[in-house]
């Protein structure tokens, strides 16, 4: 035969089928790759075999078809707070489920086949086959009941699920013991075993413990890795100082929030005839964590650091990440620096890359440089030394951003929530994260940064982890599309929707008040950023290259970025590329999916926190925004960004969601609740473990676009009832949808 066995064997059976209309029987196959040979008949049997048990092909009346002949795509199933299913296919589309399983698990990959079943214009789909299941372990408690302790799974989604449960003799549980619970059999019937306490009920922490360990974070380091710890120095010797640029002779500083204790980037100016000399310096982490060791295993399973309320769940032991390899102020650390040449238009002149140290000259936090920047006379005064040094620095960076901006790089408007908590952990306050100067200085250096190294790697052909964001689908463009027309705020346009029109569009209607409505649907449009060993661009920052370099102490791909390019230019070892092609293959799948259960784990935790601050405050009323208009309701977000649910039977009237116009509308009335609008609302109740928070609407605020006059004032009236249409839903109903 033409081929070798194995994975090349496979993918020619497939491209093979592929090229038939109706699939093929296993004498066409045999024929068609040449099988003569009783021996190669054994393997192609075996393949055929493998490939069945893998889904990957199917047999239906003696043919052989692919997945996709059968109508199949592959997604992965998102199961939300409110059960509501989703799955997310592989060119990043989004679709709803109906009749799904019963043994179904949030982050399951499956196979799944469009219904013909639709309704405000959303397309549905039923689950085929379950391919594989991503969650391992659950987290239960322990509830005294008539029946005596019985265990109850934290996560409403699993609820209906039947189980039985294993708990070791030597473990003992009373009434509010959480635990960890390892799944060892799926299926009707979920066999589970008690692997871990996490602790009462009432304990301070315990809480946000049980969130990480459902979201499969590692909370503890193994001995082996404490082991080697042990190992490394705390300080810098002479030696690893050999082959180094020395950059100790210049002012060198860190900005970082004022809680932080991991410093990764350091960063030095000065000014030079073109423009600027921007030196970016990055913990040489690599040094430390060498491939195939204890730490290095264990870093790879993290994938990354986890920041949650109280603490952080770090990538890399303390001992590294706070103290070795951190770029504390005064005290030499081993770097890898980016070093380049800013125009005074923000353009990269040139770049290189090489291993240095440093010792860093002053820890500076982001609201001393951001009151520098607003001419504080005792700030300035503090660091006078160092004020022409960040005068330059500001320059640099507003001349990097306006490139950017000019190049087309998409600007949408988020928030992030700062939960104080007192020493038991209970949230106390909830502030907005401020960006101001200072933070967004900062982000343009890395960004330059991360672009400079992925033009380095992309030219030499390094096997590398990039940080890729690809353009939208085209469907959901054409989505937007037609919601924009209805909003009369079309988005007209023959060009390819490149970052640069997306942006000049949302310019366009800035100040609109259908600005909020089209930014958050626009945004909603995006794909999610992802790891992959191909050079796709970044599409929301309109880069052609573009990795993460500039934070190895808590991402695992800055550290691979690091390592190749230590390995392939600075000792110039081409021995190992077709290994190293294949490792990042494998590392940006599992990369992307660590970094996902890191998010996952971090909203969970700020979703529970925010519904138990809500928790002492029912029946208090505050001014919101309307995020978000969903069949069964709208969600509002407040000043401090807790977000919570009016569900449609709190409403006066009778309303209809309308998908095309994102609103919740009158029957009677025209009476419309849609994204971006203000409102006034009430706490209806708010429940920590399920994470939710429910409001009412108090008063309707008036709103001064023309809309209003084509919907005209609610006066609510009807009794309340539920009845369904086809296409519509006409709800008067209590409960969660």
């Amino acid at each position: 035969a033409f081929f070798r066995y194995g994975d090349q064997m496979k993918n020619s059976i497939l491209n093979i089928i592929s090229k038939s209309k109706d699939g093929l029987s296993f004498s066409q196959i045999k024929e068609a790759l040449q099988i003569q040979s009783s021996l190669d008949f054994a393997k192609l049997s075996k393949t055929m075999d493998e490939l069945e048990e893998e889904n990957a092909i199917f047999v239906v009346r003696s043919k052989y078809l692919l997945p996709s002949h059968l109508g199949l795509a592959k997604g992965v199933l998102r199961i939300g707070k409110t059960k509501k299913a989703t799955i997310s296919d592989e060119e990043g589309n989004t679709f709803n489920v109906v009749d799904m399983p019963d043994d179904c698990f949030d982050k399951d990959i499956v196979l799944f086949k469009k219904s013909s079943q639709k309704q405000w214009n959303e397309e549905y789909v039923r689950i085929f086959k379950i391919l594989q299941h991503q969650v391992v372990f659950l987290v239960g408690t322990y509830r005294l009941t008539t029946r005596g302790l019985q265990l109850e799974l934290d996560q409403d989604r699993y609820q209906a699920i039947q189980y039985r449960v294993k708990l070791p003799k030597d473990m003992k549980v009373v009434d509010g013991t959480k635990v960890k619970l390892a799944i060892e059999k799926y299926g009707n019937v979920l066999q589970l075993r008690v692997v871990e306490i996490i602790g009462h009920i009432d304990d301070p922490g315990v809480d946000i413990s049980a969130v990480l360990l459902e979201n499969d974070i590692i909370l503890e380091f193994p001995q082996g890795v404490k082991d080697e710890v042990k190992q490394i120095s705390d300080h810098v010797v002479e030696e690893e100082k050999i082959n180094r640029v020395d950059l100790t002779g210049e002012y060198t500083v860190t900005i970082d929030g004022t809680d932080s204790k991991d410093f990764d980037d350091a960063v030095s100016i000065q000014t030079v005839p073109e423009g600027w000399l921007l030196k970016v310096s990055i913990a040489d982490v690599s040094h430390y964590v060498k491939p195939g060791s204890a730490l290095d295993k264990q870093a790879y399973l993290r994938g990354t650091s986890t920041y949650v309320v109280d603490r952080v769940v770090p990538m890399l032991p303390h001992e590294l990440s706070n103290g070795i390899c951190s770029l504390n102020p005064h005290v030499i650390r081993l770097t890898l620096t980016c070093e380049m040449v800013v125009a005074k238009d923000g353009t990269i002149l040139s770049h290189k890359e090489y291993p240095s140290f440093i010792c860093s000259t002053q820890r500076m936090t982001y609201a001393d440089v951001n009151r520098i920047f607003q001419n504080d006379k005792e700030m300035i005064q503090k660091y006078e030394y160092l004020h022409p040094f960040f005068m330059q620095l500001k320059q640099c960076a507003n001349a990097i951003r306006n490139r950017r901006i000019l190049q087309g790089a998409i600007e949408f408007d988020t928030d992030e929530a700062i939960i104080k908590v007192d020493a038991k952990g209970r949230p106390i306050d909830i502030i907005k994260r401020e960006r101001q100067e200072a933070e967004m200085l900062i982000e343009d250096c890395m960004i330059a940064a991360n672009v400079c190294v992925a033009n380095t790697m992309k030219t030499k052909g390094i096997p590398c982890l990039y940080r890729i964001h690809q353009e939208p689908s085209i469907k959901k463009i054409q989505e937007f599309k037609q919601l924009s027309k209805n909003l009369n705020a079309p988005l007209i346009t023959k060009k390819e929707i490149s970052p640069k029109v997306i942006q000049q569009y949302l310019d366009q209607y800035k100040q609109e008040s259908q600005y909020p409505i089209l930014s958050k649907a626009l945004l909603r449009c995006m794909q999610k950023a992802k790891y992959d060993p191909r050079c796709l661009g970044h599409y929301g920052l309109a880069e052609e290259e573009y990795l993460h370099f500039t934070s190895p102490i808590r991402r695992y791909p800055d550290l691979v970025v690091h390592r190749m390019l230590r390995k392939y230019v600075f000792e110039n070892d081409q021995s190992e590329k077709l290994q190293d092609q294949a490792f990042v293959e494998q590392a940006a799948l599992d990369t992307s999916i660590r970094e996902k259960c890191a998010v996952d784990a971090e909203r969970a935790v700020t979703d529970m926190k925010m519904a138990e601050y809500m928790e002492s405050r029912i029946g208090k009323e505050y001014n919101g925004v309307i995020s978000s208009v969903v069949p069964f309701g709208f969600y509002v977000q407040l000043d401090n960004l807790v977000e919570g649910l009016v569900h449609v039977s709190t409403l006066k009237g009778m309303f209809d969601y309308v998908p095309e116009f994102a609103a919740m509308v009158n029957r009677r009335s025209k009476q419309r609740y849609v994204i971006g609008q203000e409102v006034k609302v009430r706490v209806l109740s708010a429940n920590k473990l399920a994470r939710i928070v429910d409001f009412e609407i108090v008063e309707k605020q008036k709103r001064k676009n023309k809309e209003d006059k084509k919907y005209g004032k609610s006066k609510g009236d009807g009794k309340k009832h539920r009845t369904q249409q086809k296409g519509k839903t006409r709800v008067f109903h209590r409960g969660r949808n």
